[in-house]
Order: C-alpha cells, then sequence, then structure tokens
C-alpha cells in the first residue's frame, strides 16, 4: 500500500474502503470460523492504524499555528524589524553611492555597488515571501499593498541602481571616445612631428596663369599656399605625405596640389600654369563647371573637404557610433574620431568649434555645439545699404551677442560663442544676398592684427591673406593679398607686384575683401 502522507484524505479513505470490501469477500470465502474472528480483528487493526496515518481535515494554514492574537503580533513584530533593518540597509547603501556623480570613473568599485544592491533586494524579495506564507500559516489574508513598505525600500535601492547604471554606461562611452580621440590626436602629433623635422625653404610668391575664369582659384590657392601649416605639409617629399590608408595616393587630389606646388617653389619669379588643379575639377569637384566663374568660398570648403578625406586619420568613418552630447570637451572628442566623417590635419589646423546656448523661458539653459572651418559674419540689415565704413570688431561682436527668440515658444535668447579659436581662422565677409540679386559694397575696417573673445580667453591673430572680389555679383573678378615673410603682395592671376600694410586696408580693399585670412600668434 502507498504511503497515505503522499495522498490526499478523500483518495486515502476510498482506498480503505475498497480494501475492507477486499477483506470481507476474502472472509465469505474462509469456513473457519477462528479464521473469521482473527481476520476481524486484524481489519479492526488495520483501520484504526491507517486512520492514525491521515491528516487532520482542517485546512493547512491552521496546521502549524492557531490564530490567536499574540501570534499575530509576534508575526507583526518581526515583519516591522525586518522593515527597519532593510531601511538601514537602503539608506546607508545610497549614502556610499552618492560618490557617484557625472565624472565618476571607478567602473570597478561600481560594479562592486551594483552587486551590493541586487543582493540587498534579493534579501527584500526572499523575506516578503517568507511572511506572505508565515501569514497564511496563521490563517491571515495579506494584500499585496501590505507589503508595500518592503517593496517601496526596493524600489529605492532599484532607482540608485539605474542611476549607477545609467553613469557608468555613459561614461564607459566617453571613456572609449577618450581613448578613441586620443589615438587621432597622438597620430595628428607623430604626423606634426614629421612635417617640423622636413627639410623646407622660405617661402615664396609667383603668379598663377588664368586657365579661363580660373581666378577664383587661383586667389585661393595663393592664399592656402601661404598658409605656414599647408606650406610645410606641401615641401615634404610626395612618399613622406600621411594619407588615409584608403586613398590611392597617386590618383588624389592632394598629389595633384603637390605637383603644382613644387613648380611653383621651383627657382624663378614667373608665373607657373595650374592646369592640372584646374582640370581637376570633373573628377574632384563636378559641381564647378570648366569655363564658368565660381564662388571663392564654396570652392575653399570642397577643397577642404576633399583633402580631409585624403588625411583623415579615422579612415573616413565614424569610428564609434556616438551621439553629440551637450560638453565641449565631448564634441571635440567627438569631432576627433570622424563625427565629422573624417578627422585630419585640415580640422587640426582650420577647424572652429562654436557653442549656442538656449536660454528658456522659466530660466534653464541648453547648449549645442558645433563645427566648421570658415566663420561667417554678415553685415546688419543697416550696414547692408549703408556706405558707411563698419568694423571687423563690430561684426564679430554682432555674430556672439545675445539674440531674443520671440518667434520660438517656450525660448527666451540665444548665445553663440566660439568655444576655441583654431590655428587659422578664415572669414568670409557675406557680400552676397542669399538669394543672389545683389553684392553687398559696404567697407569693412579688418585689422592687421586681431584678438578675438573665445569661451577659453582672448586670442591674438595676425593677417597673411586676403581674397578679394571686385565687380559685380555677375561678372566679378578675384585677386589677393599675400604676405611673405614681412612683405606684402597683391596676386592677380600672373601679375604679382609688391604693396604696403596701409595698401591692404586702403579703402577700395575694405569694399571687395571676402576671404580674410588670420595666423594664430
Amino acid at each position: 500500500m502507498r504511503n497515505p502522507k503522499n495522498q490526499t484524505i478523500p483518495s486515502r479513505i476510498q482506498e480503505l474502503k475498497h480494501l475492507r470490501c477486499a477483506i470481507y469477500l476474502s472472509l465469505l470465502n474462509t469456513t473457519k470460523l477462528y479464521k473469521r474472528c482473527i481476520m476481524h480483528i486484524y481489519l479492526f487493526l488495520l483501520i484504526i492504524f491507517s486512520l492514525s496515518w491521515l491528516p487532520s481535515c482542517e485546512k493547512p494554514e491552521e496546521t502549524y499555528l492557531k490564530t490567536t492574537p499574540e501570534a499575530k503580533d509576534i508575526l507583526d513584530k518581526e515583519y516591522i524589524k525586518e522593515i527597519g533593518k532593510f531601511t538601514d540597509q537602503q539608506q546607508a547603501f545610497i549614502k556610499k553611492t552618492q560618490v557617484i556623480d557625472d565624472t565618476y570613473t571607478d567602473f570597478k568599485k561600481a560594479n562592486v555597488f551594483l552587486r551590493e544592491a541586487a543582493a540587498i533586494r534579493r534579501n527584500i524579495y526572499q523575506t516578503s515571501d517568507d511572511f506572505k506564507n508565515k501569514y497564511k500559516k496563521l490563517n491571515i489574508t495579506k494584500k499585496h499593498t501590505d507589503f508595500q513598505q518592503l517593496n517601496n525600500i526596493s524600489e529605492k535601492i532599484k532607482k540608485e541602481e539605474l542611476r549607477i547604471l545609467h553613469i557608468i554606461s555613459k561614461n564607459l562611452k566617453l571613456a572609449d571616445l577618450k581613448a578613441e580621440a586620443q589615438k587621432s590626436d597622438a597620430t595628428i602629433n607623430q604626423q606634426l612631428i614629421n612635417i617640423n623635422k622636413s627639410a623646407s625653404q622660405p617661402p615664396k610668391i609667383r603668379g598663377l596663369e588664368n586657365c579661363g575664369n580660373t581666378c577664383f582659384m587661383n586667389a585661393v590657392f595663393q592664399a592656402l599656399f601661404h598658409t605656414p601649416e599647408l606650406n610645410k605639409l606641401l615641401q615634404m617629399p610626395f612618399t613622406q605625405i600621411p594619407f588615409n590608408k584608403s586613398i590611392a595616393k597617386e590618383d588624389s587630389l592632394l598629389k595633384i596640389a603637390h605637383d603644382v606646388f613644387h613648380e611653383y617653389m621651383k627657382p624663378g619669379d614667373g608665373a607657373i600654369s595650374p592646369k592640372k588643379l584646374t582640370e581637376a575639377r570633373p573628377q574632384f569637384f563636378p559641381q564647378f563647371k570648366i569655363g564658368d566663374q565660381e564662388d571663392a568660398l564654396e570652392f575653399i570648403l570642397a577643397f577642404f573637404e576633399q583633402l580631409g578625406k585624403e588625411l583623415s586619420v579615422v579612415d573616413g568613418k565614424m569610428t564609434l557610433n556616438w551621439k553629440k552630447e551637450p560638453d565641449d570637451i565631448v564634441y571635440e572628442d567627438y569631432i576627433k574620431v570622424g563625427g565629422n566623417d573624417h578627422y585630419s590635419l585640415i580640422d587640426h589646423w582650420f577647424g572652429r568649434y562654436e557653442k549656442s546656448e538656449i536660454t528658456k523661458d522659466d530660466g534653464t539653459k541648453a547648449a549645442t555645439y558645433g563645427y566648421n572651418t570658415i566663420l561667417t559674419l554678415a553685415f546688419s540689415p543697416e550696414a547692408k545699404v549703408s556706405s558707411s565704413l563698419v568694423t571687423l570688431k563690430s561684426m564679430y561682436e554682432n555674430y556672439t551677442k545675445t539674440e531674443d527668440m520671440l518667434d520660438s515658444p517656450g525660448n527666451k535668447d540665444r548665445t553663440l560663442s566660439i568655444q576655441k579659436g583654431p590655428q587659422n581662422l578664415i572669414v568670409q565677409l557675406s557680400r552676397f544676398e542669399e538669394d543672389g540679386s545683389a553684392k553687398i559694397q559696404t567697407p569693412v575696417d579688418f585689422p592687421l592684427d586681431w584678438k578675438i573673445a573665445t569661451n577659453n580667453g582672448d586670442v591674438n591673430y595676425e593677417l597673411y591673406a586676403v581674397v578679394l572680389q571686385s565687380g559685380t555679383l555677375r561678372g566679378g573678378h578675384y585677386t589677393a593679398d599675400i604676405k611673405v615673410g614681412p612683405t606684402w603682395y597683391h596676386a592677380n592671376d600672373s601679375s604679382v607686384q609688391e604693396i604696403t600694410p596701409q595698401d591692404v586696408t586702403s579703402e577700395n580693399k575694405q569694399k571687395e575683401a571676402y576671404l580674410l585670412f588670420y595666423h594664430r600668434k
């Protein structure tokens, strides 16, 4: 017979009934009286013994403790004691984890905190289940809300866990971002060392032949050829120039520029033909049609973009899937790992980081960051229609001044500022109306030496080139004023003549100045 402790009460009784019937049937077949008596005695003892195995027919909850006020009071006190114990643990835990702020980077210690939090919460869940069973055994019905105090403690610890996890996750990404940015910095720094070690000769100037409405290119190349850093780079042997591994060096724009520049630097002062560069437009700049007059600004932007890809230290793609963060250092690292599709010496020499800060109606502030190689300064509406002289300083102050945002619900004002001044600052004086309707002839007083305010302090610059645009919007001509050593020259395609510093800032030049090239002192 199976152990009745493993059966339910009805099934056990039913089995005994069947057993008794079987015994009675066997007695009917027994002819001797003494056997019947023995069998009756055996049956009686068997029934008594079997019934002793049966559990009480009371409900299971009442089998361990009887419901009494004393028992319930004892259990309640035990429960309150456990709540106090876990409250102390929760408070002690949160006190310890206050050291974890947004800049926390001790990931090993943070993981210890997370394991501790998980252990406390597991104990809380186990304790909650234990007390539910104890109350059940006292036949006391408890609702889920009766254990809310323990749940609240667990939720506070869980909230702190999530806060730590968010910071660790963010800062791990920031650490990875910083590590990748440092790799880019290390590569760039080694390239700079190699450039400075390379033998170079003093800069010189000569004319560039016009190959059919290519004055806009000639003026830009005169300025770039005399940018100190680019000048030294182009003087290096071509095989030593650091290229992006995915770019075919011999088919690059830099190879063409290098060849033209070395022709430019040869002995002699006669004009050379930049034909190789002008004929490269279909391959590298299909937007610029051969024979068409184009905008010098658009050309220099396209030229920088192509050179940036060819010299990129991040293989022309982002090395991390990272979104822009509202932090200037983080954003700079983001650019260095390819946030602008590439990062190269061009970005290192010309890149400028800007901050746009919006003040909301409730007084809170929100900042976004941008990156550009050209600083575009616009004329005020009054200056556009005036012939009066405006200063470069006032145009820059207008660029960085706080402006109202009345047309933007919830926003009060916005302030734009430069986070970090670049090594070479290129300024565009926005002389062409956006709709292409007119050219602004307002004269601009630009200094030979200029100090600008940035969020990282004042930066002193020295003017070394000016690209000028004379004529009208439809039919203009580009020339350049270039500083070589202490001497200024005016380059007009093939023609080059020496001028004075006063000529550079003359009234006529103040009306024609379009791109200003400043070098950090």
